[in-house]
């Protein structure tokens, strides 16, 4: 909620391919949006450890986290 505040609705995301089995949901995609004069255009993983069929972890890599440090800054 409050990413979508800051950035009126952006960032979006385009997902390449997911992954999944009992214990894992994988998903690989690009990031890209445009708030307050900055671009962001990162591309990123986000991995997923379920237990009992919650997520009970969460992980996201990008390829570029100075570009996220300053789109939010």
């Amino acid at each position: 909620g409050r990413v979508l505040q800051f950035t009126g609705g952006v960032p979006r995301n385009t997902y390449h391919d997911f992954l999944a089995n009992d214990d894992h949901a994988i998903a690989w995609g690009t990031r890209t949006g445009e708030a307050n004069g900055k671009k962001l255009s990162v591309r990123f993983v986000h991995i997923q450890r379920i237990r009992d069929g919650k997520i009970v972890e969460s992980w996201m890599f990008t390829d570029d986290q100075y570009n996220v440090d300053d789109f939010y800054s």
